[in-house]
């Protein structure tokens, strides 16, 4: 039998699907509580607003994404090959559904100095990781590996056909190598 989750996971599960499905702007508090299935006055006593939640669901998704970049960090390059690091991360966003695709259009992500550190972060891990495949313009090719993988996963969600992500991961990694 599955544990039941907190009221507190529980709203963010339910959060998630809703900006999910309809975006940060269109969802609300009353959204959110009838969800869950609590009064609006019971998810302020958990939560000061939607920001507040919706950071947690966006901080979930780094964490996750994260974590897969920690396990590429503490192996070899030659035991972990970077084609597999980017499938995996793909396969992550792709998980999360539309939530990071929904991220576009939040108002919070340039007005919110945490979110603004989470992406700095989240931006500096993605560097890291790739120095630590030896590619050179770390700062260049972190702005591509983000966008290729966030342009994946948008594309894959409006069109069924799109390359697998093995392929698409595997030819990702040549723009990166030298010539």
């Amino acid at each position: 039998m599955e544990p039941v989750p907190t009221t507190k996971e529980h709203i963010i599960a339910e959060a998630k699907k809703l900006f999910t499905s309809q975006g940060f702007s269109a969802v609300s508090m009353s959204m959110i509580a009838k969800e869950v299935g609590i009064s609006k006055a019971a998810l302020y006593h958990f939560f000061e607003n939607k920001a507040a939640i919706y950071i947690i669901v966006i901080e979930d998704v780094f964490l996750a994404i994260g974590e897969v970049f920690d396990a590429a960090l503490s192996a070899s390059p030659d035991d972990v090959p970077l084609a597999d690091v980017i499938e995996h991360v793909i396969s992550v966003g792709m998980q999360e559904g539309n939530v990071m695709l929904r991220m576009d259009s939040c108002p919070l992500l340039g007005e919110q100095s945490h979110m603004q550190t989470l992406f700095q972060d989240f931006f500096q891990k993605v560097a890291q990781v790739l120095a630590h495949y030896h590619i050179e313009e770390t700062t260049l090719a972190t702005h591509v590996f983000l966008n290729a993988v966030h342009g994946y996963i948008k594309w894959a969600h409006i069109d069924s056909d799109v390359p697998d992500v093995r392929t698409y991961s595997t030819y990702l990694v040549t723009l990166f190598q030298k010539k």
